[in-house]
């Protein structure tokens, strides 16, 4: 049985925070992706881009403090850039 599809989001938040707040090689994690199958590349490519662009509606909202400024900011540009957004 799968668990809910919340329960997913959740789990998959936590293991990501995780891994970011441990330190894991990224580079590596990147090059294994770029094998993975094409779909689940595709699928991975609009979750970064889902998350960019929820990181430049906080930069627009002015909803960032100094520890997430900068990286807020840059997405709102990439963002701005992509759809004139």
């Amino acid at each position: 049985m799968n668990p809910h599809p919340e329960r997913k989001a959740v789990d998959a938040q936590t293991m990501i925070s995780n891994l970011i707040n441990t330190g894991f090689n990224q580079r590596d994690f990147i090059s294994r992706m770029s094998r993975d199958h094409r779909t689940l590349q595709a699928g991975f490519t609009r979750l970064c881009l889902a998350w960019l662009e929820r990181a430049a509606e906080q930069y627009k909202d002015g909803d960032y403090d100094l520890r997430n400024e900068e990286e807020c900011k840059n997405a709102y540009l990439m963002v701005k850039s992509l759809y004139q957004f």
